[in-house]
Parts: structure tokens; C-alpha cells; sequence
């Protein structure tokens, strides 16, 4: 087995030792030595080697983690067990993945009568039937112990082990458009029009979703964030923020993050309204914040053989917290029952998505979002199509609406409000007046003094100078004229998308500057593409066209 450490670490440079280990019984001080190590960095809460009970703190989970031998049956087993959870442990592994681990081990050790060939097999074989996911992930468990552990005839229980395939897993589903659309409308609409006092405890998810939505945080990331997360350089804002996953192991390491000026304050008016309150924490969401907010008839859960270590929510909590918003202000207030409630884990990739559709390439998304392995990013990539294709992007691209005060140029509120404004001008007005001030053309009239020489590529995207007004026997035909061309739209955003995902791809392994212009243009574009469809299917969907004079 592979024992990775991190010795040193200075921004993105890692020096990492990688040391190959197999347990030799005569070694055993030098894991108790790991273990004392481990004890004294706190990463042990408390237990000796010898006993059949540790503690770990896993600072991911904000809980204490117990890790349970009760091997004494398989004695020899149960100490090179030990041994290989202390080889983890030192890798930075998380305490909570650990644990998972141990208990898979101790499953296959006690089901397999402590590694018999023929009770693996059929151990195994009647996995793979029932649950196939679970069957590999203990193959992989076997091997990971084994090349650590060398039993006798370990290359037959490796072989047997190697002939189980991982099973490609679907892709997160996420929330239909128009629940996430109500929903960012009822998050602005609650927190503007609701006193503090009446909103304050539900604070944090508001700022979950301004920041993730963002910024491609994991929920338990974002509940890691610091209280003093934000600095100032230069005129420019930062945030700090926390990274729990990576190919080295590492627990939790900080990225600084460019941010907006708006999201700064934002972020440091809730720093302030907790000092206020006589709160003084490490973590921007703390808990004594979370628990000042509980009413006695809430219920409070208990993680078996966990308690809460640091001042801080954890993401479980926070889900409840996003679970009583949901139940108390949006099903309670506004009425609305969503098909599918959005959880901590959407708003992630949103931003993924989001990056992508405004240019990013998979370097630059990589690193916001914390990934090593480029491969990862591909399973974002088949949402992609389907955020262009709706008005979902479209209501990222404006910072999730109205809460952080203006508006992206060309986002889905910015169009919406200048088309129905324009409606109110135009509407009250009759053809033959229309006709007297301004040029006849297909399906309305362009109000430009110098046409053509302002025209756009087609009237049914220009937002500047045409009127879209259709007499009532054109009604169907304009119908058809703007149907017909948002199909064009939607097939050239799909084209336009397909170009972007195979260039990013190429990037990834090859960077060149002809590629990544090619890269930037397509984006461009594909703005260009959405912006047009999201124009034609707004006339489409309000009804314009229904000639009527009032």
C-alpha cells in the first residue's frame, strides 16, 4: 500500500512523501508511533492503541467518530487492522471515511470466516446479484487491505477481486426550472420584505445560496467557512474559502477566491449582526447562532456515538435549516409546493454549469471547484444543454435574481422588465398611429431613424428599435415566424455547446492559444445564442403577438 503524507504545503505546491508500506508483525511499534502521532495532533480524541474502541474528531462532520475493532475472534487480524486504520488516519483521510472503511472490512472479515477463498466467493458473487455497487466497493476495500496486509494466497483474492467492475452511477438529478426560479423569487421576495428580527434565523440560507450559487462550494465546504473569510488587496475583495477533497487526502485546505464588492458586504453585514449579538465564533455559521434560532418543538438529532466538536453547523444541520425554510416560509407563506425540494448539493453545480456556459474552461472550473481529476467535470457537462436551454442559465447569469441589487446586462430580469415595458408604451397605441411615426416591417415597426444601417441579424432579436406588433390575421403567422426561429436558436445553442465540451476537452490535454481563442469565441457566441432565444421565447410566451389595440 501506497502511504501518502503531506510535508509541506504553500499555496498550490505540495511536497508529498509517498512511502510503499506492508505490515510486517515484528513493525507494530512503528504504528503505535503513528498513533501517538495521531493522538497528539488531536486527530485521536482519545483511546490507546490496544483498546477495542478509538475516537477520532472528524473536523468535516464537526463530530466525534468511534472506530470499533471487536475483531478478538480474528486476533492477528484485528491488530494488522489496526495498523492499516492508523495508516489512513495518517494520510489525512477523513475520520467519517475511515469508519466506513473499518466497518466494510469488519463485515467482509466475519462474513468470509476471516479470508477463506470459498466464503469470499460466494460472499461476493451473491453481492454482485443483489448490489453491485456495494460488491465493488468492497473489492476495492479488500484490495486496498490486502496490498497492505499480505495474506497467504493473496493474488487468488485479488484476482477474484479484480474481475468486479465499477457500475457508472447516473448523474445528480436536479430540480425542475421553474422550482428553482420560485424559489429564488421567494428567497429575494422573503428577506426584502420581512424585519430582520422575523428573517434572522434563516439568514444562513440566504447566504448558502448567494454564495454557492457562485462560488461551486459542497455544502459541508461551505459550513467550514471562517468568520474572517474575508480580506481586501489592492482594491479587490477575497474570500477565503475551504477545500475538503483532493487526491492527496488533505482533511481541509483554503483558497482564496475573488469576489464581488457586493457580495463582500453582504457576507460581512451577517459578521456584524452576530457580534452584535454578543456571538463570538471561528465560523462564519456558528452554532450558537444555529441553536439561539430553535424553537423548544424542534427536535434535535443526535449522531450515534458523535456530539458536536467545534462552534460551527454542520451540513446536516444546515439542510434542516434549508428543510424548515421550505416547510415554514415557502410552503407556509407562499404556498408553493415544489416537485422536487432543492438540497445543499444542487447549488454546486449551478456554479459548475454556470462557469462553463460564461467560458470558464476546465482548468479555471477545476480550480474554483476544487477538483484534481479533470474526468470529474464531465459528469456536470451533460446538465449543460439542458441550464442553456431553459432559463435557468439565464437567471444565474443574474446572480440568482435581485439579491445582490443589480443586474448582469441582458439576464432573464432585465429582458423581461424591458419587454413588458415596452409593451406598456405600445400597446395603447393602434396600428394606423404606429404606422404614421414609425417604419412598417414584418409582424410590427422599427422605431430607427437611420434603418437599415442599425439593424441586427433578424428584427425578432432586436431589443433597441423594434415593435412587435402583428395584426390580428398575422396572429398565427407570427406565431409560427418567432416558433420557428427559436428552434433555429435552440439548434445552434446545441451545436454551439457540443464545439465548447470538445474543445474544453482538448484543452485539458493540450493548451495552445489557437484552441483556447476557439474556446472564448464559441462561449461568446453561445451568450450571443441564448440572450437571442431567451428574447424570441419571452414574445412567445407573453403573448405579444395577439394583435389587439386597446
Amino acid at each position: 500500500m501506497e502511504l501518502k503524507q503531506v510535508i509541506n504545503s504553500s499555496g498550490t505546491l505540495k511536497t508529498i512523501l509517498i512511502e510503499d508500506v506492508v505490515f510486517q508483525s515484528d513493525e507494530i511499534s512503528k504504528y503505535k508511533e503513528i498513533f501517538d502521532s495521531l493522538k497528539a495532533l488531536g486527530i485521536i480524541e482519545h483511546g490507546d492503541f490496544s483498546d477495542r474502541h478509538w475516537y477520532t474528531f472528524d473536523e468535516i462532520k464537526n463530530v466525534i467518530v468511534p472506530l470499533r475493532f471487536e475483531l478478538d475472534v480474528y486476533a492477528e487480524l484485528q491488530i494488522s487492522l489496526k495498523c492499516f486504520i492508523a495508516s489512513q488516519l495518517a494520510m489525512s483521510k477523513a475520520s467519517s471515511t475511515v469508519k466506513m472503511t473499518l466497518e466494510s472490512l469488519k463485515t467482509i472479515i466475519l462474513e468470509t470466516n476471516g479470508f477463506k477463498i470459498d466464503k469470499l466467493n460466494s460472499f461476493l458473487s451473491q453481492l454482485e446479484i443483489s448490489s453491485p455497487g456495494q460488491a465493488y466497493r468492497y473489492s476495492r476495500h479488500i484490495i486496498n487491505y490486502l496490498n497492505f496486509y499480505p495474506i497467504k494466497n493473496r493474488d487468488i483474492f485479488l484476482e477474484r477481486c479484480y474481475t468486479i467492475s465499477r457500475i457508472d452511477t447516473k448523474n445528480r438529478d436536479l430540480p425542475e426550472l421553474n422550482d428553482i426560479i420560485e424559489f429564488d423569487r421567494i428567497v429575494n421576495d422573503y428577506f426584502r420584505r420581512t424585519p430582520i428580527e422575523d428573517h434572522l434565523m434563516f439568514k444562513p440560507i440566504q447566504i448558502f445560496w448567494v454564495v454557492t450559487n457562485i462560488i461551486p462550494l459542497r455544502p459541508s465546504e461551505f459550513t467550514l467557512l471562517k468568520t474572517n473569510c474575508l480580506e481586501t488587496k489592492n482594491g479587490n475583495y477575497y474570500i477565503e474559502v475551504p477545500r475538503i477533497k483532493n487526491g492527496e487526502g488533505e482533511a481541509v485546505h483554503y483558497q482564496s477566491i475573488q469576489i464581488t464588492e457586493d457580495i463582500y458586504f453582504f457576507i460581512q453585514e451577517f459578521i456584524l449582526r452576530q457580534k452584535q449579538l454578543g456571538i463570538e465564533s471561528a465560523y462564519l455559521c456558528s452554532l450558537e447562532f444555529h441553536e439561539r434560532s430553535y424553537e423548544p418543538s424542534w427536535p434535535r438529532k443526535v449522531t450515534d456515538g458523535s456530539e458536536s466538536f467545534q462552534d460551527r453547523v454542520t451540513s446536516t444541520q444546515l439542510h434542516g435549516l434549508l428543510k424548515r425554510f421550505y416547510k415554514q416560509v415557502v410552503e407556509g407563506m407562499y404556498s408553493e409546493y415544489a416537485s422536487m425540494q432543492i438540497i445543499p448539493a444542487h447549488t454546486r453545480h449551478f456554479a459548475i454549469i454556470n462557469m462553463f456556459l460564461q467560458g470558464y474552461n476546465m482548468l479555471s472550473i477545476a480550480r474554483m471547484a476544487g477538483h484534481l481529476d479533470l474526468k470529474t467535470q464531465d459528469n456536470y457537462y451533460s446538465h449543460a444543454k439542458t441550464f442553456a436551454q431553459s432559463h435557468v442559465y439565464n437567471l444565474l447569469r443574474t446572480g440568482m435574481g435581485e439579491k445582490m441589487g443589480e443586474n448582469i446586462p441582458n439576464g432573464i430580469f432585465g429582458w423581461r422588465q424591458k419587454l413588458r415595458d415596452k409593451s406598456a408604451r405600445f400597446i395603447r397605441y393602434s396600428h394606423e398611429e404606429l404606422n404614421e411615426k414609425y417604419r412598417k416591417v414584418t409582424y410590427g415597426y422599427c422605431k430607427s431613424e437611420n434603418f437599415p444601417y442599425d439593424c441586427v441579424e433578424d428584427c425578432r432579436v432586436c431589443l433597441t428599435n423594434f415593435i412587435f406588433k402583428p395584426r390580428l390575421d398575422e396572429e398565427r403567422q407570427a406565431g409560427t415566424w418567432l416558433e420557428s426561429y427559436s428552434k433555429e436558436l435552440k439548434q445552434k445553442i446545441d451545436t454551439t455547446l457540443d464545439l465548447m465540451i470538445s474543445t474544453s476537452k482538448s484543452l485539458s490535454k493540450l493548451s495552445n492559444p489557437i484552441t483556447e481563442t476557439s474556446f472564448s469565441n464559441a462561449s461568446r457566441q453561445l451568450q450571443q445564442y441564448m440572450d437571442h432565444k431567451l428574447l424570441v421565447d419571452l414574445k412567445i410566451s407573453e403573448g405579444d403577438y395577439d394583435g389587439r389595440e386597446v
